[in-house]
């Protein structure tokens, strides 16, 4: 990628088509150091779900990485899993996570909480068919003012500490994700679930305003005028601007948006698309209203009259 030489060895990996050919490459050591692609070594065979981890959830990590950052995050996702476990040390333990950071970190290490929580209700517990009891617990009384979490912040939070919900009705595709009857259908693919909740794992263990994703989130009516990720159309966060023609994107920018590069433009444009999704779980109201009230957004050309209008459902 022009300007982005860190980022070739990412680049170069997404352009193996194949996931099977990808695996055997990521469990050959000497391959990868022939490659300079050794921290991306894999000491054994990833199960299905292991695809969505973050790399410091992975637990074998630890021993083949030498990033200090990674090892780190590593250590503390697997001591706060621990803590859940033991759910009468819950309080005291993740305070004594918090105060362990210097005066000037000690945000970022309650927005890294924030995220370790998201993660571990989800794929220790929500992916096991199971509710987080201490999270949910504790999330309405000391943990809500421990973890500076919003009353839409708490919604989610509740909602996937709950694990999976009853949805007979596979025609909502969304909440179909998160239901139990979903989890049992072997022709429902979950993956999407997973990119949905990783994705609100970085909006919520991030600062709000450092990242598209937590405005899509929980405030998509400040989209309304202002530029947006991936948008072809003078990057305006209009759907125009993310349309395929002849099963292509457009390519209206300039510069080009990632270079035009096919499989980093869908990828742009799952992240800005995906987390605005999860509005409709948190506030329903909120995201009807900011849908049909946003300029440019959500339209379709209606053809009797060839007038643009809005498409909710």
């Amino acid at each position: 990628i022009q300007g982005c030489p860190k980022y070739l060895n990412i680049y170069f990996l997404q352009q193996i088509q194949s996931e099977i050919q990808l695996a055997k490459l990521l469990s050959n050591k000497e391959k990868l150091i022939q490659l300079s692609l050794e921290n991306f070594y894999c000491q054994a065979e990833v199960s299905e779900i292991e695809n969505f981890y973050f790399r410091f959830m992975i637990d074998s990590i630890e021993s083949i990485c030498d990033d200090v950052e990674i090892k780190e995050l590593s250590e503390q996702y697997k001591r706060v899993f621990n803590t859940i476990c033991k759910s009468d040390l819950l309080e005291n333990e993740f305070k004594q996570f918090i105060d362990q950071a210097k005066n000037d970190e000690k945000q970022s290490y309650i927005n890294r909480l924030r995220m370790f929580v998201i993660l571990i209700c989800y794929y220790e517990y929500f992916v096991n068919g199971k509710s987080c009891e201490p999270i949910l617990k504790a999330i309405d009384t000391w943990l809500f003012n421990l973890l500076n979490l919003t009353e839409k912040e708490k919604t989610i939070f509740k909602f996937i500490a709950s694990g999976p919900i009853n949805v007979e009705d596979s025609s909502d595709n969304l909440l179909y994700l998160f239901s139990t009857q979903g989890r049992n259908d072997k022709l429902c693919d979950c993956s999407l679930a997973h990119v949905i909740v990783n994705c609100l794992a970085v909006a919520v263990g991030l600062p709000n305003q450092s990242t598209h994703l937590y405005t899509h989130i929980f405030n998509p009516r400040e989209m309304n005028n202002r530029k947006g990720p991936g948008s072809d159309y003078n990057r305006n966060n209009w759907d125009c601007g993310f349309k395929l023609q002849d099963g292509k994107l457009t390519e209206m920018s300039q510069p080009p948006i990632m270079q035009n590069h096919t499989f980093s433009r869908f990828a742009m444009n799952t992240l800005f698309w995906v987390p605005l999704s999860l509005i409709t779980l948190v506030d329903e109201e909120g995201a009807m209203f900011a849908c049909e009230n946003n300029y440019h957004f959500l339209n379709y050309v209606d053809e009797e009259t060839n007038q643009f209008k809005k498409k909710i459902n």
